[in-house]
């Protein structure tokens, strides 16, 4: 889609400074902006909402839960193939 559009003098300037900051070609860059700022989907919306209930949850667990959930994704990073693990940055680092 083609759009043009008819901005300020002050808000060309903004945009076209930010771009040369980025070193992005001043059309590329207003792109990311819309990216960045435009509300998704409806079918990204879906998702968003179920990882915000996820955290609700998350922060609802019991300890014995809690622990059961770190004890699952030290399991899954323990028996990954690759050394790089998952889940490092989410578990306690005492317990590592």
């Amino acid at each position: 889609m083609t759009l043009r559009l008819a901005l300020p003098p002050d808000l060309e300037t903004r945009l076209k400074s930010a771009a040369s900051k980025n070193g992005k070609p001043v059309e590329q860059y207003a792109v990311q902006v819309l990216e960045e700022h435009v509300p998704p989907a409806a079918s990204n919306q879906t998702a968003a909402q179920m990882l915000l209930r996820w955290a609700q949850e998350d922060g609802a667990m019991t300890d014995v839960e809690a622990a059961e959930n770190e004890a699952i994704l030290r399991a899954i990073d323990a028996d990954r193939l690759s050394d790089r693990k998952l889940f490092e940055r989410l578990l306690p680092e005492n317990e590592s």
